[in-house]
């Protein structure tokens, strides 16, 4: 990612300043993660893994999707918004409007619709063709344009992802760096879009029902598979595909033994669990001792 140039007119930004912490720090974060034209892929899930890689149990999807909706709301002195959130060809995209860096190439996102031919449709820009034909009969304008707004919504969470930036947040813990392009097939088939792996049934999934769930469960136990799998020799290790596929990331290793899915744990975490399991057991006893000679009445002999 290009070096971002953050002007000092932000501290003093009557829209910046109106925005609530969240809002705030969504917008700041955002700078460094968009293009160079201020764009990148709009879709929640991937907007909250691309910021808060490290902080999904502080920032919900709904907390992000608030946060977004805040920029998009809030408008600078010219009537421009923050953050301008568009539709096109069905996916969604968010751009910092007035984002002032140095341009080094093509974007790869698309254009915002032309403002000749755009209209607010459930408080998206699109083009006038994406928003005219959503209206029908017996339905209010507003409705029939949240229906067409969802729709896309849907389309997007399903259509292939733009780079493998989300993908790399988890293949770079990863301790065997192979076969990257299967690995980042099978993430956006297992992780981003709910498939069963052959063989595997709905109760395997283990509840995680949208993509956030997913990653955010990949991303909680990958330390401790990455410590794990460090005992085995390199050719022992799974390659990341038939890891994801395997759907053993659902549980950390320590509790993964009761998945017949699971890999044996090596011979040497074997050994180190049972001297770690060991030392807590000599501990729990001396403190046990402490407390019941605690307890015991002191005697008084009396000459």
């Amino acid at each position: 990612m290009p070096t971002r140039l953050i002007k000092e007119g932000i501290l003093n930004s009557a829209a910046i300043n109106s925005l609530s912490m969240r809002g705030e720090i969504l917008y700041r974060r955002l700078m460094s993660a968009v293009d160079d034209y201020g764009r990148t892929d709009g879709r929640i899930d991937i907007v909250r893994a691309r910021l808060f890689a490290l902080q999904l149990g502080q920032w919900s999807a709904k907390q992000v999707e608030e946060a977004v909706e805040e920029c998009v709301s809030t408008r600078r002195n010219d009537g421009s918004p923050l953050i301008l959130k568009y539709i096109s060809g069905g996916s969604v995209y968010l751009e910092i409007t007035k984002f002032g860096q140095r341009v080094r190439g093509e974007s790869k996102f698309p254009d915002p619709p032309a403002d000749a031919m755009t209209a607010e449709c459930g408080g998206v820009r699109r083009s006038a063709a994406e928003c005219g034909p959503t209206r029908a009969r017996g339905r209010s304008e507003s409705e029939a344009e949240a229906e067409a707004y969802a729709e896309a919504e849907a389309e997007s969470d399903t259509s292939s992802i733009d780079d493998d930036r989300v993908f790399s947040m988890w293949y770079e813990t990863y301790p065997r760096k192979v076969s990257r392009p299967a690995g980042r097939k099978a993430f956006e088939a297992v992780i981003l879009k709910g498939r069963l792996p052959n063989g595997a049934t709905a109760s395997d999934m283990d509840g995680l029902k949208d993509s956030s769930e997913r990653f955010e469960r990949l991303m909680a136990t990958s330390a401790a598979w990455k410590r794990e799998l460090e005992f085995r020799d390199g050719d022992k290790r799974p390659h990341p595909a038939t890891f994801l596929n395997s759907l053993n990331w659902i549980t950390a290793p320590e509790t993964a033994a009761a998945n017949p899915k699971a890999p044996a744990l090596s011979a040497t975490a074997q050994r180190e669990m049972r001297g770690h399991a060991a030392i807590e057991s000599f501990l729990a006893d001396a403190k046990r001792r402490e407390r019941e000679q605690q307890q015991q009445p002191l005697l008084i002999v009396s000459g």
